[in-house]
């Protein structure tokens, strides 16, 4: 990440200004703050090379982008012009009622195009989500839906729907022992042409602080899907330090 951000142009953090590269996330939900080893399978964070407006007031926290698509030169169409141009958008917002978060956030991408007639493919990603707490317990609800057109064949509409639950529990006082609990389904609605397909994750994670950036964890993870897929079960000893 290489970014700057312009702090106050309205005052008192109502809007600020951040251009770069940077992870574009919601703050209780983001791959770089999650307490276990296994990634999500909900789409939690954006890669970002673009422009956020941001700001936070009277208990609502909000963003609004513009980023680069990122597609692939290999894939274009002949005489296509628009690499490296901010044409993806998102918009998040947050509200804050007395402790408990809830957030809604929009994210339009523009993908390679999988017909010979277009130039480029829409995916649509739309998603909820919320952040309950009570001292020492935290439990993060989301669901996530998304639609990407001329998938896995031209006039096909692939749609995703993906449910997350998770839960964190800090074991002591001091809270240097914090127990994970996630649940992750995806499903992947049936088309002309391909099956329902669903993928599952079940994740369970204890780990101990050394300080804020060192910790070392125990993992237990289990995946599988109904489309003849492995399933895999996976225990994990680990050391994570970060700077």
């Amino acid at each position: 990440m290489a970014f700057v951000q312009f702090d106050d142009l309205a005052k008192g953090g109502a809007l600020n200004l951040k251009a770069g590269i940077y992870d574009a996330e919601i703050p209780y939900l983001a791959d770089s703050r999650k307490t276990t080893l296994h990634e999500y399978l909900s789409p939690v964070t954006l890669d970002a090379q673009g422009f956020e407006l941001n700001g936070t007031k009277s208990g609502w926290t909000y963003a609004a982008g513009v980023i680069n698509s990122g597609r692939d030169p290999a894939n274009a169409k002949p005489g296509t012009k628009t690499f490296n141009r901010m044409e993806n958008t998102y918009v998040w917002l947050m509200r804050d009622l007395k402790g408990q978060l809830v957030t809604a956030r929009v994210f339009m991408d523009r993908q390679d195009p999988r017909v010979a007639s277009a130039t480029t493919s829409q995916h649509l990603q739309a998603e909820v989500s919320a952040f309950l707490n009570s001292g020492r317990w935290m439990v993060i609800p989301g669901y996530t839906y998304e639609s990407f057109e001329d998938q896995p064949a031209a006039g096909i509409k692939d749609k995703h729907q993906t449910g997350l639950l998770e839960a964190l529990v800090l074991l002591d006082k001091d809270q240097r022992w914090v127990l994970t609990g996630r649940v992750e389904v995806v499903d992947v609605a049936k088309t002309s042409v391909s099956p329902v397909a669903d993928q599952q994750l079940e994740a369970m994670n204890l780990s101990y602080f050394v300080n804020p950036n060192a910790k070392v964890a125990l993992e237990w993870a289990h995946g599988r899907d109904n489309i003849a897929g492995p399933r895999v079960t996976e225990l994990s000893a680990y050391v994570h330090v970060g700077y």
